[in-house]
């Protein structure tokens, strides 16, 4: 995969002030039902604090997690609810996430910046509206605005605090199965040498994840694991309802009737063979005697499968 470029330092400015213009002028051009309501008062002022907090205390829901934790086995259930369309992730955000990240930990750019005049925290405000623009302008959308995206948890308590309406739900599965499920799709063999690398990479996210949902708060992130969505799927999506204020559906225990009507589906989606079956428990423990030259020392030593308890 190529890697990342990240822009030349000297078109940072420039890039986030075509984006603050850009974003509340199209709000103002073309705006989307929501926004229109919001932006139709008299003498609305697009610039002001005003109208800026409105648009940020939308109701949205990101869902994220390492990938193949279920993310999109989640969003595809919640998709068969009439209030909620999420739809697949949206690949762009990758990089819209990168650029977020490297801003935030550009301290010296950071500091050059808000000496030349710009306001404390207008970067994290301007991107926010930009997440909230993208979500609004998706072809097919729910009232409540929704964004699975897995690397969304590495940005989700500075998005938190710019869009405090927003919930976020943080899958959670053993990265044992993690990973063994990364080699199956990639095609890789199954040594020791490659389970790790996914390994290592699940172990590392979880603690910059677990983090920001832990600053978040349980009002407002709420820990999922994989193996109570597809061993209680009932109980555990209850619980989703209370924690996202919506009410039951029955067709939350049947989401793959429902793919191609009220679950948006694509075949280029990573997971699209997997959600189109009923739940199941499959996969769980698939891992188990599967990799050559497992070390169960190393394995054992994870901070984040301790954490979880997925070594108990």
């Amino acid at each position: 995969m190529k890697r990342f470029s990240f822009p030349e330092k000297s078109s940072i400015i420039i890039l986030i002030q075509a984006w603050i213009i850009m974003i509340l002028f199209l709000f103002w051009k073309e705006p989307n039902s929501n926004i229109k309501e919001i932006s139709s008062e008299k003498n609305q002022d697009l610039f002001s604090e005003d109208f800026v907090n409105k648009v940020l205390n939308r109701s949205i829901i990101f869902i994220g997690g390492v990938g193949r934790s279920g993310t999109t086995l989640m969003r595809s259930i919640l998709d068969t609810h009439s209030s909620i369309k999420c739809g697949p992730e949206s690949p762009f955000l990758a990089y819209f996430i990168k650029l977020w990240e490297n801003l935030n930990l550009d301290k010296r750019i950071m500091e050059q910046t808000y000496k030349r005049g710009y306001k404390d925290g207008f970067i994290n405000k301007a991107l926010s509206l930009f997440f909230v623009y993208v979500l609004e302008n998706k072809h097919i959308h729910g009232n409540i605005l929704c964004e699975k995206f897995p690397q969304i948890m590495t940005v989700s308590y500075d998005l938190h605090k710019k869009l405090p309406n927003s919930k976020f739900i943080y899958m959670i599965r053993d990265g044992r199965e993690v990973a063994y499920s990364f080699l199956n799709k990639l095609n890789k063999t199954k040594d020791f040498e490659n389970f790790k690398i996914y390994l290592d990479v699940w172990n590392r996210s979880n603690e910059v994840f677990l983090k920001n949902c832990n600053r978040i708060g349980n009002s407002f992130c709420k820990q999922v694991r994989y193996i109570d969505l597809v061993t209680k799927t009932k109980e555990t999506m209850e619980q989703i309802c209370d924690f996202l204020d919506i009410e039951w559906t029955d067709k939350f225990l049947t989401h793959n009737e429902y793919i191609g009507t009220d679950v948006f589906a694509i075949p280029d989606e990573w997971s699209y063979k997997q959600i189109k079956k009923p739940v199941n428990n499959k996969s769980l423990n698939s891992w188990v005697g599967k990799i050559s030259g497992y070390k169960e020392d190393y394995v054992k030593n994870l901070s984040m499968l301790k954490t979880f308890g997925f070594l108990e």
